[in-house]
């Protein structure tokens, strides 16, 4: 994570749930889907939630790291695998959740409004259920109404798990729970010099915007408007206007929060790369994939070999816009406007959009973690995904 910015800042941190801008500290996270089977019971649960602090706020994620700092520089000599037990929870709710608890204000967004499963198919392209072709071919579990997500990271699993129960337990009434658990999806942070990347090998989390009251751009970097992120802040626009979005003015500092599981099948994609690249070219191919090499590097600024030095400095692993020559086919020989990096809009995709603002006020900030086991040594040797691994990607944004 980027330090926050120095300045005091204009938006009052305690406000807004930790894992929207910084993100929450993590080793596991588990997000837990529930009904509201009993409102009042949740109500008075809520509140009693709130009341004792559970809920992570941006303030308390600024402090988490100030500790994890500290502990690893008192206790073991600045070690990096240092781990402090620490559990952090947030809460968000569909628009199925909202209007059970009797909310059924318009807050200005349709795709939420009407949910990502009724979307997925037109919007996203995501394949078709055979038995039913407007739905999507989910985890039949995500068909179901959840009317609330707990997004719980912590130290270690036990960490979590430990704190589910403890949760649940203010969830229950009269000795029964207010809630249905519908599903349960866990993350894990992979092992050793895997740390901080998917399965894949690529590292990830590298090109989150710098907000505006957070934290101060580094090299390369544009400034972007918090309402771009945040409810009813400067930047949550319509279109080209500048006038906010009409919204509830209780949803002030809030976000659109978007968890997709994205299956990732390792061996088919190193096998496709061997495949398809030149003798000893295969991690340059992977890189042009991307757009980044596999240490975080851009392959704009590296288009022939990898360079840890850009990917460990922060004022090098976003500084670029490809922008060069005059020749529209120049910029590919850096970077292919096919790679995954140029197609995300968190950085410049490519010259000529208009408006100084066309893709600062599109980006998102993402806070994903993988599930899934390590690749084991019989799907390497057969080239063929037996476990189920991926990434959980989780994103901030305002416009779905």
């Amino acid at each position: 994570m980027a330090n926050p910015a120095s300045y005091p800042p204009t938006i009052d941190y305690g406000t807004i749930q930790g894992d929207i801008i910084f993100g929450l500290p993590k080793k596991h996270q588990s997000f837990v889907f529930y009904t509201i089977e009993n409102v009042t019971g949740f109500r008075e649960a809520l509140e009693k939630t709130i009341s004792q602090k559970l809920i992570t706020t941006t303030a308390d994620v600024c402090k988490h790291r100030k500790d994890i700092k500290q502990y690893r520089d008192d206790r073991y000599n600045n070690d990096p695998l240092a781990i402090m037990e620490l559990v952090c929870l947030n809460i968000a709710f569909s628009s199925d959740g909202l209007r059970e608890l009797g909310i059924d204000e318009d807050l200005g967004d349709d795709k939420f409004t009407d949910g990502q499963f009724n979307t997925a198919v037109d919007d996203l392209g995501d394949p078709e259920r055979k038995t039913t072709p407007t739905e999507p071919e989910w985890n039949p579990e995500f068909g179901e109404i959840i009317h609330v997500c707990f997004n719980f990271t912590g130290d270690c699993a036990a960490t979590v798990k430990s704190h589910i129960v403890k949760l649940e337990g203010i969830f229950t009434v009269n000795g029964a729970l207010v809630l249905k658990k519908v599903h349960q999806i866990n993350g894990t942070v992979r092992p050793g010099k895997e740390k901080g990347k998917e399965h894949f090998g690529f590292q990830d989390d590298l090109s989150n915007p710098p907000i505006i009251g957070f934290r101060e751009p580094n090299k390369g970097e544009v400034p972007t408007r918090p309402g771009v992120i945040l409810l009813g802040r400067p930047g949550d626009c319509d279109g080209d206007s500048e006038e906010l979005v009409t919204r509830p003015s209780w949803t002030l500092d809030g976000s659109f929060f978007v968890l997709r599981q994205l299956c990732q099948r390792v061996p088919e994609f190193h096998a496709f790369v061997k495949k398809k690249s030149p003798k000893h070219g295969t991690e340059l191919f992977g890189a042009r994939m991307m757009g980044r090499w596999k240490s975080g590097a851009s392959v704009y600024r590296n288009p022939t070999q990898d360079a840890l030095g850009d990917a460990d400095d922060l004022n090098k692993v976003n500084n670029f816009n490809y922008v060069d020559g005059s020749s529209t086919m120049q910029p590919q020989l850096e970077c292919p406007f096919s790679a995954h990096l140029r197609k995300s809009l968190e950085m410049n995709p490519r010259v000529g959009f208009p408006g100084p603002n066309a893709v600062t006020d599109s980006r998102i900030i993402r806070h994903g973690i993988p599930y899934g086991p390590e690749l084991t040594s019989e799907e390497s040797h057969s080239k063929k995904t037996t476990e189920d691994r991926g990434l959980l990607f989780v994103s901030s944004f305002l416009y779905m």
